[in-house]
Protein backbone atom coordinates (compact mmCIF):
# COMPACT_ATOMS: atom_id res chain seq x y z
CA UNK A 1 0.00 0.00 0.00
CA UNK A 2 2.85 2.42 0.70
CA UNK A 3 3.77 2.30 -3.01
CA UNK A 4 0.35 2.93 -4.58
CA UNK A 5 -0.36 6.53 -3.67
CA UNK A 6 3.19 7.80 -4.39
CA UNK A 7 3.00 6.04 -7.77
CA UNK A 8 -0.43 7.50 -8.52
CA UNK A 9 0.73 10.98 -7.54
CA UNK A 10 3.90 10.48 -9.57
CA UNK A 11 1.88 9.71 -12.69
CA UNK A 12 -0.37 12.68 -11.94
CA UNK A 13 2.78 14.76 -11.48
CA UNK A 14 3.81 13.76 -14.99
CA UNK A 15 0.42 14.68 -16.47
CA UNK A 16 0.35 18.00 -14.61
CA UNK A 17 3.83 18.98 -15.74
CA UNK A 18 3.03 17.83 -19.29
CA UNK A 19 0.08 20.22 -19.38
CA UNK A 20 2.28 23.02 -18.04
CA UNK A 21 4.95 22.23 -20.62
CA UNK A 22 2.31 22.28 -23.36
CA UNK A 23 1.05 25.68 -22.23
CA UNK A 24 4.55 27.15 -22.00
CA UNK A 25 5.50 25.74 -25.40
CA UNK A 26 2.33 27.12 -27.01
CA UNK A 27 3.03 30.55 -25.55
CA UNK A 28 6.57 30.58 -26.91
CA UNK A 29 5.45 29.44 -30.35
CA UNK A 30 2.51 31.85 -30.50
CA UNK A 31 4.86 34.85 -30.27
CA UNK A 32 2.58 36.60 -27.78
CA UNK A 33 3.86 40.11 -27.00
CA UNK A 34 4.11 39.33 -23.28
CA UNK A 35 5.00 35.65 -23.71
CA UNK A 36 8.27 35.83 -21.80
CA UNK A 37 6.55 37.50 -18.85
CA UNK A 38 3.84 34.83 -18.82
CA UNK A 39 6.42 32.04 -18.72
CA UNK A 40 8.27 33.90 -15.96
CA UNK A 41 4.97 34.23 -14.09
CA UNK A 42 4.39 30.48 -14.21
CA UNK A 43 7.89 29.58 -13.08
CA UNK A 44 7.94 32.22 -10.35
CA UNK A 45 4.64 31.00 -8.90
CA UNK A 46 5.27 27.25 -9.43
CA UNK A 47 8.64 27.36 -7.63
CA UNK A 48 8.43 30.47 -5.46
CA UNK A 49 5.05 29.66 -3.91
CA UNK A 50 6.07 26.18 -2.81
CA UNK A 51 7.45 27.13 0.64
CA UNK A 52 4.24 29.03 1.47
CA UNK A 53 2.16 26.10 0.21
CA UNK A 54 4.26 23.72 2.28
CA UNK A 55 3.84 25.81 5.43
CA UNK A 56 0.08 25.95 4.90
CA UNK A 57 -0.34 22.22 4.25
CA UNK A 58 1.76 21.33 7.28
CA UNK A 59 -0.25 23.72 9.47
CA UNK A 60 -3.51 22.22 8.19
CA UNK A 61 -2.09 18.69 8.34
CA UNK A 62 -3.48 18.02 4.85
CA UNK A 63 -0.64 17.19 2.39
CA UNK A 64 -2.68 14.57 0.53
CA UNK A 65 -5.63 16.86 -0.02
CA UNK A 66 -3.24 19.68 -0.81
CA UNK A 67 -1.89 17.59 -3.68
CA UNK A 68 -5.47 16.96 -4.86
CA UNK A 69 -6.18 20.68 -4.65
CA UNK A 70 -3.09 21.34 -6.75
CA UNK A 71 -4.27 18.95 -9.47
CA UNK A 72 -7.73 20.55 -9.51
CA UNK A 73 -6.22 24.04 -9.66
CA UNK A 74 -4.05 23.00 -12.62
CA UNK A 75 -7.15 21.69 -14.41
CA UNK A 76 -8.91 25.00 -13.72
CA UNK A 77 -5.88 26.86 -15.05
CA UNK A 78 -5.95 24.88 -18.28
CA UNK A 79 -9.62 25.77 -18.78
CA UNK A 80 -8.98 29.42 -17.92
CA UNK A 81 -6.11 29.62 -20.42
CA UNK A 82 -8.63 29.33 -23.26
CA UNK A 83 -10.05 32.69 -22.17
CA UNK A 84 -7.10 34.39 -20.45
CA UNK A 85 -3.59 33.02 -20.88
CA UNK A 86 -2.30 35.09 -17.96
CA UNK A 87 -4.96 33.76 -15.57
CA UNK A 88 -4.36 30.24 -16.85
CA UNK A 89 -0.62 30.46 -16.19
CA UNK A 90 -1.22 31.88 -12.72
CA UNK A 91 -3.63 29.11 -11.72
CA UNK A 92 -1.43 26.42 -13.28
CA UNK A 93 1.54 27.76 -11.32
CA UNK A 94 -0.45 27.70 -8.07
CA UNK A 95 -1.56 24.15 -8.83
CA UNK A 96 2.01 23.06 -9.46
CA UNK A 97 3.18 24.57 -6.16
CA UNK A 98 0.55 22.72 -4.12
CA UNK A 99 1.03 19.46 -6.02
CA UNK A 100 4.79 19.48 -5.45
CA UNK A 101 4.50 20.40 -1.77
CA UNK A 102 1.62 18.05 -0.98
CA UNK A 103 2.55 15.16 -3.28
CA UNK A 104 6.15 15.26 -2.14
CA UNK A 105 5.00 15.17 1.48
CA UNK A 106 2.85 12.10 0.83
CA UNK A 107 5.80 10.32 -0.80
CA UNK A 108 8.09 11.30 2.09
CA UNK A 109 5.65 9.94 4.67
CA UNK A 110 4.93 6.74 2.74
CA UNK A 111 8.00 5.20 4.31
CA UNK A 112 9.86 7.73 6.47
CA UNK A 113 13.61 7.37 6.37
CA UNK A 114 13.60 5.89 2.85
CA UNK A 115 13.96 7.50 -0.56
CA UNK A 116 12.51 4.92 -2.97
CA UNK A 117 8.89 6.07 -2.75
CA UNK A 118 10.01 9.67 -3.20
CA UNK A 119 11.69 8.67 -6.44
CA UNK A 120 8.34 7.33 -7.69
CA UNK A 121 6.76 10.73 -7.20
CA UNK A 122 9.66 12.79 -8.54
CA UNK A 123 10.60 10.79 -11.63
CA UNK A 124 7.64 11.48 -13.90
CA UNK A 125 7.51 15.28 -13.65
CA UNK A 126 10.56 16.10 -15.73
CA UNK A 127 9.51 13.60 -18.41
CA UNK A 128 6.01 15.05 -18.56
CA UNK A 129 7.36 18.59 -18.86
CA UNK A 130 9.58 17.62 -21.78
CA UNK A 131 6.80 15.72 -23.55
CA UNK A 132 4.35 18.58 -23.14
CA UNK A 133 6.84 21.08 -24.51
CA UNK A 134 7.64 18.76 -27.41
CA UNK A 135 4.05 18.22 -28.55
CA UNK A 136 3.29 21.94 -28.32
CA UNK A 137 4.86 22.21 -31.77
CA UNK A 138 1.98 20.30 -33.35
CA UNK A 139 -1.05 21.18 -31.20
CA UNK A 140 -3.15 24.25 -30.46
CA UNK A 141 -4.32 25.88 -27.23
CA UNK A 142 -7.54 23.85 -27.34
CA UNK A 143 -5.43 20.71 -26.91
CA UNK A 144 -4.97 21.52 -23.22
CA UNK A 145 -8.58 20.44 -22.72
CA UNK A 146 -7.54 16.79 -23.01
CA UNK A 147 -5.63 17.07 -19.71
CA UNK A 148 -8.52 18.49 -17.70
CA UNK A 149 -10.58 15.33 -17.14
CA UNK A 150 -7.62 13.09 -16.14
CA UNK A 151 -6.40 15.72 -13.68
CA UNK A 152 -9.84 16.10 -12.12
CA UNK A 153 -10.36 12.33 -11.86
CA UNK A 154 -7.03 11.82 -10.13
CA UNK A 155 -7.67 14.83 -7.89
CA UNK A 156 -10.97 13.27 -6.77
CA UNK A 157 -9.34 9.89 -6.19
CA UNK A 158 -6.49 11.38 -4.14
CA UNK A 159 -8.92 13.55 -2.15
CA UNK A 160 -11.25 10.72 -1.11
CA UNK A 161 -8.98 7.67 -1.13
CA UNK A 162 -7.16 7.40 2.19
CA UNK A 163 -4.94 4.32 2.39
CA UNK A 164 -4.38 3.28 5.96
CA UNK A 165 -0.61 3.35 5.77
CA UNK A 166 -0.64 6.73 4.05
CA UNK A 167 -3.15 8.50 6.26
CA UNK A 168 -2.38 12.11 7.08
CA UNK A 169 -1.20 10.97 10.49
CA UNK A 170 1.85 13.10 11.16
CA UNK A 171 1.46 15.66 13.95
CA UNK A 172 0.71 19.17 12.80
CA UNK A 173 3.85 21.28 12.69
CA UNK A 174 4.08 23.18 15.94
CA UNK A 175 7.40 24.88 15.24
CA UNK A 176 7.92 27.88 13.03
CA UNK A 177 10.12 27.71 9.96
CA UNK A 178 12.98 29.46 11.75
CA UNK A 179 13.02 27.21 14.79
CA UNK A 180 12.48 23.96 12.90
CA UNK A 181 15.27 24.47 10.40
CA UNK A 182 18.75 23.48 11.53
CA UNK A 183 22.02 24.53 9.97
CA UNK A 184 22.24 21.14 8.27
CA UNK A 185 18.89 21.74 6.56
CA UNK A 186 20.08 25.08 5.23
CA UNK A 187 23.28 23.47 3.98
CA UNK A 188 21.21 20.76 2.28
CA UNK A 189 19.15 23.42 0.46
CA UNK A 190 22.42 25.01 -0.65
CA UNK A 191 23.66 21.64 -1.91
CA UNK A 192 20.47 21.22 -3.94
CA UNK A 193 20.80 24.76 -5.29
CA UNK A 194 24.37 24.25 -6.50
CA UNK A 195 23.38 20.93 -8.04
CA UNK A 196 20.47 22.71 -9.73
CA UNK A 197 22.93 25.19 -11.22
CA UNK A 198 24.88 22.29 -12.73
CA UNK A 199 21.68 20.71 -14.07
CA UNK A 200 20.34 23.94 -15.57
CA UNK A 201 23.65 24.72 -17.22
CA UNK A 202 23.98 21.23 -18.64
CA UNK A 203 20.39 21.23 -19.84
CA UNK A 204 20.76 24.50 -21.73
CA UNK A 205 24.32 24.29 -23.02
CA UNK A 206 24.87 20.69 -24.20
CA UNK A 207 24.31 19.92 -27.89
CA UNK A 208 24.57 16.14 -28.28
CA UNK A 209 21.22 14.90 -26.94
CA UNK A 210 17.63 16.10 -27.32
CA UNK A 211 15.53 17.66 -24.57
CA UNK A 212 13.42 14.51 -24.40
CA UNK A 213 16.49 12.30 -24.01
CA UNK A 214 17.72 14.53 -21.20
CA UNK A 215 14.33 14.35 -19.51
CA UNK A 216 14.20 10.56 -19.78
CA UNK A 217 17.69 10.35 -18.32
CA UNK A 218 16.75 12.69 -15.47
CA UNK A 219 13.54 10.78 -14.73
CA UNK A 220 15.35 7.45 -14.77
CA UNK A 221 17.96 8.86 -12.43
CA UNK A 222 15.36 10.03 -9.93
CA UNK A 223 13.53 6.71 -10.06
CA UNK A 224 16.61 4.52 -9.61
CA UNK A 225 18.35 6.95 -7.29
CA UNK A 226 15.78 6.42 -4.57
CA UNK A 227 16.32 2.66 -4.58
CA UNK A 228 20.12 2.86 -4.88
CA UNK A 229 20.52 5.44 -2.13
CA UNK A 230 18.45 3.29 0.24
CA UNK A 231 20.48 0.24 -0.73
CA UNK A 232 23.96 1.76 -0.52
CA UNK A 233 23.38 4.54 1.99
CA UNK A 234 22.59 8.18 1.31
CA UNK A 235 26.06 9.58 1.89
CA UNK A 236 27.78 6.80 -0.08
CA UNK A 237 25.41 7.16 -3.04
CA UNK A 238 25.60 10.95 -3.05
CA UNK A 239 29.39 10.85 -3.31
CA UNK A 240 29.39 8.12 -5.98
CA UNK A 241 26.69 9.84 -8.03
CA UNK A 242 28.26 13.30 -7.91
CA UNK A 243 31.72 11.98 -8.72
CA UNK A 244 30.40 10.02 -11.68
CA UNK A 245 28.31 12.96 -12.88
CA UNK A 246 31.28 15.32 -12.65
CA UNK A 247 33.54 13.06 -14.70
CA UNK A 248 30.93 12.28 -17.35
CA UNK A 249 29.51 15.78 -17.77
CA UNK A 250 32.83 17.63 -17.62
CA UNK A 251 34.92 15.31 -19.78
CA UNK A 252 32.31 13.43 -21.86
CA UNK A 253 30.27 16.41 -23.06
CA UNK A 254 30.66 15.38 -26.70
CA UNK A 255 29.38 11.85 -26.14
CA UNK A 256 25.60 11.39 -25.90
CA UNK A 257 25.73 8.33 -23.65
CA UNK A 258 28.07 10.07 -21.20
CA UNK A 259 25.79 13.11 -20.98
CA UNK A 260 22.70 11.00 -20.37
CA UNK A 261 24.31 8.85 -17.69
CA UNK A 262 25.83 11.95 -16.11
CA UNK A 263 22.44 13.65 -15.97
CA UNK A 264 20.84 10.51 -14.51
CA UNK A 265 23.48 10.42 -11.77
CA UNK A 266 23.09 14.14 -11.08
CA UNK A 267 19.31 13.90 -10.74
CA UNK A 268 19.42 10.68 -8.74
CA UNK A 269 20.11 12.73 -5.61
CA UNK A 270 16.63 14.29 -5.55
CA UNK A 271 14.89 11.51 -3.54
CA UNK A 272 17.60 11.24 -0.90
CA UNK A 273 17.71 15.05 -0.59
CA UNK A 274 14.02 15.09 0.32
CA UNK A 275 14.32 12.14 2.67
CA UNK A 276 17.33 13.66 4.43
CA UNK A 277 15.61 17.03 4.78
CA UNK A 278 12.63 15.33 6.42
CA UNK A 279 14.90 13.96 9.12
CA UNK A 280 15.79 17.56 9.94
CA UNK A 281 12.17 18.72 9.84
CA UNK A 282 10.05 15.71 10.92
CA UNK A 283 6.97 17.82 11.63
CA UNK A 284 7.04 19.55 8.24
CA UNK A 285 6.88 17.07 5.34
CA UNK A 286 5.24 19.51 2.90
CA UNK A 287 7.76 22.25 3.68
CA UNK A 288 10.50 19.65 3.33
CA UNK A 289 9.33 18.88 -0.19
CA UNK A 290 8.97 22.57 -1.01
CA UNK A 291 12.49 23.44 0.11
CA UNK A 292 14.10 20.72 -2.00
CA UNK A 293 11.70 20.61 -4.98
CA UNK A 294 11.05 24.34 -5.06
CA UNK A 295 13.41 26.69 -3.29
CA UNK A 296 16.65 24.80 -3.92
CA UNK A 297 15.89 24.25 -7.60
CA UNK A 298 14.80 27.87 -8.06
CA UNK A 299 17.93 29.29 -6.45
CA UNK A 300 20.16 27.31 -8.80
CA UNK A 301 18.14 28.49 -11.78
CA UNK A 302 18.38 32.12 -10.68
CA UNK A 303 22.17 31.93 -10.37
CA UNK A 304 22.40 30.46 -13.87
CA UNK A 305 20.09 33.16 -15.23
CA UNK A 306 22.49 35.88 -14.06
CA UNK A 307 25.58 34.23 -15.51
CA UNK A 308 26.87 36.04 -18.62
CA UNK A 309 25.75 34.33 -21.80
CA UNK A 310 28.09 31.51 -22.82
CA UNK A 311 29.95 31.44 -19.51
CA UNK A 312 28.73 28.04 -18.38
CA UNK A 313 31.29 25.35 -19.06
CA UNK A 314 33.74 23.06 -17.24
CA UNK A 315 35.16 26.08 -15.41
CA UNK A 316 31.83 26.51 -13.64
CA UNK A 317 30.49 22.95 -13.78
CA UNK A 318 33.46 21.33 -12.02
CA UNK A 319 33.61 23.76 -9.06
CA UNK A 320 29.82 23.61 -8.73
CA UNK A 321 29.85 19.82 -8.55
CA UNK A 322 32.70 19.83 -6.01
CA UNK A 323 30.97 22.41 -3.82
CA UNK A 324 27.69 20.51 -4.01
CA UNK A 325 29.47 17.30 -3.04
CA UNK A 326 31.11 18.94 -0.04
CA UNK A 327 27.79 20.39 1.09
CA UNK A 328 26.03 17.02 0.73
CA UNK A 329 28.83 15.25 2.60
CA UNK A 330 28.60 17.66 5.53
CA UNK A 331 24.79 17.76 5.65
CA UNK A 332 24.54 13.96 5.54
CA UNK A 333 27.32 13.45 8.10
CA UNK A 334 26.38 15.80 10.92
CA UNK A 335 24.29 14.12 13.62
CA UNK A 336 20.53 14.66 13.56
CA UNK A 337 18.91 16.80 16.19
CA UNK A 338 17.22 14.84 18.92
Amino acid sequence: MNWLLPLLLGLAHGVSDASAGLLVGLIWRSNLPNGALLVLLYNGVAFGLQPAAGLALDAWNQPRRGAALGLACTALGLFASLHSVALGMLLTGIGSAFLHAGGGAVAIQARPGHAAQIGLFAAFGVVGLALGTLVSAIFSFKTVMMFILPLLLVAALVWFWKPRLLADSHPAAADSFASATSTAAIVLVAAVAVRSLAWTGTQTSQQVVSALQLALAAGTGKLLGGFLSDRLGWRTWSMLALTGALVLLAFGAGWAAAVMVGVALLQSLTPLSMAAMFRRMPNSPALTSALTNGLGVMLGGIVFFFLPRGWFGPGILIPAMIVSGLLYFWALTVKYDS
